[in-house]
């Protein structure tokens, strides 16, 4: 079942020990979407050889903010899971399907995180 998926663009927080900035919080900007009240990422990197930077932060730093709120970073791990919610994210964003097919020849697999509230 499809719950609210929208491409929206918002600000996660989360503490890196890999930014090379002296500030011990780190922002970007993403686009995510829901499955039902919690908000999914997409480590995508535009279809990049390389897993963006939030991927590492969150695997190392899974306690993040994301707007107003407090969440937990889970990496999305079951096939039958993964294969749903990339179907979601490829109808909030059809360059997603673009992004996979550039990163399957390389072997890439395209991280999601799964937010829920603390």
């Amino acid at each position: 079942m499809k719950f609210g998926s929208t491409q929206v663009r918002h600000r996660v927080k989360t503490d890196s020990r890999y930014q090379p900035a002296p500030k011990s919080r780190l922002q970007r900007q993403l686009t995510y979407f829901h499955d039902g009240t919690d908000p999914i990422l997409i480590a995508s990197n535009h279809g990049g050889p390389k897993h963006p930077q939030r991927y590492y932060n969150l695997k190392a730093h899974p306690d993040c903010q994301f707007g107003d709120e407090k969440f937990g970073a889970t990496e999305v791990t079951d096939p039958g899971e993964y294969a749903r919610l990339y179907g979601l994210a490829e109808d909030v964003y059809a360059g997603y399907s673009d992004y996979r097919a550039k990163t399957a020849p390389i072997g890439r697999h395209i991280p999601m995180f799964r937010l829920t509230p603390r």
